[in-house]
């Protein structure tokens, strides 16, 4: 007697019992009820399985500001190659460090990403004002940079982008005078943080060429 069997992909699939997606539905539904909104969201992301059924069952909060932040936050610990974009609220796919250039003209103009170049020329505490008292150098570091290089200290070499990446020499030659501007970038563990060398350096022989602005001079102390 010939035996029918079910094509390849009609196959019924066993499940694990001692997995996620291999427990009972019932069980998964009871959980759930214990679970704060962004905990069931990020149940229902774990597979295909899940998110059908507890859809299903309920209708799935839609988070809104710091509810949506937080819970983009933790999704964005388990994927590498991702970061949370504060700008427009979405994670954005990470492609290497070259889309973040460092100094200013190319950071506007070949960054891939249009809601960091928007929110730059908007947002003042997205770009750190290391270079109002140095006029002459191009350099220009987001919050974006910090966000990268201290997500690679806490989540490892797969995340984020190395501090080597921040550092940076400049040498510019000027009518009455010549600059030095480097600045190297360390992660320091007490306190945790992300610190900057920097270092501005003018040789001239002009006793009147100043490093800067007269306006500025004024509030500086002496």
């Amino acid at each position: 007697m010939a035996q029918h069997q079910l094509p390849l992909g009609d196959q019924p699939v066993a499940l694990n019992p001692n997995s996620l997606d291999g427990l009972p539905m019932e069980l998964i539904f009871w959980i759930s009820d214990f679970l704060s909104p962004n905990d069931v969201l990020c149940l229902s992301m774990c597979n295909h399985r899940l998110f059908m059924a507890i859809q299903y069952k309920t209708t799935l909060p839609r988070l809104m500001g710091s509810e949506k932040l937080a819970l983009l936050h933790r999704i964005e610990r388990d994927l590498p190659h991702h970061f949370l974009c504060y700008c427009c609220v979405i994670l954005h796919k990470f492609e290497g460090p070259e889309i973040f250039g460092l100094t200013g003209m190319r950071v506007m103009s070949r960054c891939r990403l249009p809601c960091v170049v928007n929110y730059l020329w908007r947002e003042d505490e997205l770009q750190m004002q290391i270079n109002h008292f140095s006029p002459h150098t191009d350099y220009c570091l987001s919050f974006l940079h910090l966000q990268l290089a201290m997500k690679r200290f806490y989540h490892g070499p797969r995340c984020g982008i190395t501090t080597e990446l921040l550092s940076h020499v400049e040498i510019k030659e000027h009518a009455k005078s010549t600059t030095l501007y480097s600045i190297e970038a360390q992660v320091c563990t007490e306190p945790v943080g992300l610190y900057l060398r920097i270092q501005d350096i003018m040789l001239t022989e002009d006793q009147s060429t100043h490093l800067f602005e007269p306006t500025i001079m004024s509030i500086l102390p002496s």
